[in-house]
């Protein structure tokens, strides 16, 4: 998922589903980017970031995350993920 880019853009035409991420720095570095989720035409998808630990503000630790997203149609939910420096 980390590229040269640190923005992405996602829109759901479907519940999506989010691994865990690959190629990110090594220890003692810290890496933030951001993903642009937006709902289709007809809205109501989720997002599930799922086989890996996840930290999410205010949820604690989940293998298996559903992220608060706005759900209704062409909604644009704008996430930011910051990799962990330790």
């Amino acid at each position: 998922m980390i590229a040269a880019a640190s923005m992405f853009k996602l829109t759901m035409t479907a519940d999506a589903f989010i691994g865990a991420p690959s190629g990110l720095p090594g220890t003692n570095l810290a890496q933030t980017f951001q993903l642009f989720a937006q709902q289709d035409g007809t809205g109501g998808r989720a997002l599930t970031l799922t086989n890996s630990h996840w930290h999410i503000s205010g949820s604690g630790t989940s293998s298996n995350a559903v992220v608060s997203v706005t759900t209704n149609a062409n909604a644009i939910t704008i996430l930011t993920f910051t990799t962990s420096p330790f």
